[in-house]
């Protein structure tokens, strides 16, 4: 098999992967479409783990053979990457079960390693429109099924039950994939035809099926950031600078006054000031955080512990915090949370470097918008450092397409000198 022949289907099994067609079909070919979530449906069974297994082995293999200065300039770039394995990979040696977070880590560096083959083999207009059609097949797919098995759909707020999940059983994994679809599409979208005007409808209608407000809010938030950053880039630094300055101040100011009428605005949208209990649950966590606040119980030690015994007293088995901080938190305590900081801020220095960039300066609105996006949605939702997750695969996609484009700026800086 030809070397371009892997990469067309490296890029096809592990899309297929992330974005949930592989756990759908195997659903499916047990006789039902429903599973327990997202993250259980992508890491529980057998095929998941062989399909992780064959995508981690392809591509450390092909790495391996294109090993050169090129990839090794890669590796020093992406240095946060290693602190963060590395707390990761330490946790099992104190972890409260450590054959889970083993696992776990092996799945999150499968992950790791597909997102950085991927960013370094395609580039990033290529391979995010094909994400974006992914997404759009996924709607296509899931509207067929949901229909074929008379699921009752409704377009609102009101009614969960009747949220449009499609070939994701997880409801707000499956908003949120449809908020990305609509953010990465317009992003890298040169310009909209009829056809492109089709796409973002055919989005809408997945959000606006989806039952989740946080989707939605996603959706406007990405989309404003986009345009607001491309408004930004002026005739030279300074004046890009001094624009992108003054939308940071007003971006502050802005949500100075939502969090003044945030409870009002979550009455408007049917929803309670406790984030569907969110606020209660880390109330009940708190003494587990306290109880190991340097390291964590081990990458996704603590809910298949004994250590969540305490949380269960007062509350059902829920799988994680509900928030990507928290959650770091229960997996490696503060050291993992301040490597998950490090890595953020590296995410948003690349993505300043491609903006002052004349040519890259398009495709660096889609990594700010993804960075604000998911760091702010982290906070109500498990998001970043979701071991097997599409939210993760898109920021690992996105930050590895971010470096390489950087390095690529620094290589051509040096052979002009």
């Amino acid at each position: 098999m030809k070397i371009s022949s892997v990469h067309k289907f490296i890029l096809f099994l592990s899309v297929a992967y992330y974005v949930g067609f592989v756990s759908f079909f195997e659903r499916l070919a047990k006789g039902g479409g429903k599973g327990g979530g997202f993250e259980s449906a992508a890491a529980g069974n057998i095929i998941n783990q062989l399909v992780g297994i064959l995508l981690l082995g392809l591509c450390l293999f092909i790495l391996y053979r294109q090993l050169n200065n090129y990839i090794k300039q890669h590796f020093l770039e992406n240095w946060p990457w290693f602190i963060l394995l590395g707390i990761l990979a330490c946790s099992v040696l104190w972890s409260y079960s450590p054959s889970i977070s083993f696992r776990r880590l092996i799945a999150f560096m499968t992950l790791v390693v597909v997102a950085y083959y991927l960013a370094i083999t395609y580039s990033p207009k290529s391979l995010f429109n094909f994400l974006a059609n992914a997404i759009l097949l996924a709607i296509f797919v899931g509207l067929v099924y949901e229909v074929a098995t008379g699921k009752s759909l409704a377009i609102g707020l009101g009614d969960r039950s009747s949220a449009f999940r499609g070939i994701i059983p997880d409801k707000n994994a499956a908003a949120r994939i449809y908020a990305y679809g609509l953010i990465v599409f317009v992003a890298i979208s040169d310009k909209f035809t009829k056809f492109h005007y089709i796409k973002i409808i055919v989005f809408l209608l997945a959000l606006s099926l989806s039952q989740s407000a946080s989707a939605i809010i996603m959706a406007i938030m990405g989309i404003a950031i986009i345009t607001l950053i491309r408004i930004s880039r002026g005739s030279g630094k300074q004046q890009s600078f001094n624009r992108l300055a003054m939308l940071i101040i007003l971006s502050v100011i802005g949500i100075g006054l939502l969090s003044v009428i945030y409870e009002y605005l979550l009455g408007l949208m049917g929803r309670d000031a406790s984030l569907t209990d969110r606020t209660v649950i880390w109330q009940l966590l708190e003494q587990s955080l306290e109880d190991e606040y340097w390291y964590g119980f081990g990458f996704g030690a603590f809910w298949a512990s004994d250590a969540s015994s305490g949380f269960l007293e007062g509350w059902k088995f829920i799988g994680n915090a509900h928030s990507g901080y928290i959650e770091t938190r229960l997996n490696a305590g503060m050291l993992g949370l301040s490597a998950l900081f490090l890595l953020l801020i590296s995410f948003f220095h690349k993505s300043l470097q491609l903006f002052f960039n004349t040519n890259t300066s398009k495709i660096s609105a889609l990594f700010i918008s993804i960075l604000v996006v998911q760091t702010i949605t982290n906070y109500v939702g498990y998001v970043i450092l979701n071991h097997n997750s599409f939210d993760m695969f898109l920021f690992t996609v996105c930050y590895f397409s971010a470096t390489s484009l950087t390095t690529q700026l620094r290589m051509n800086e040096m052979r002009n000198i």
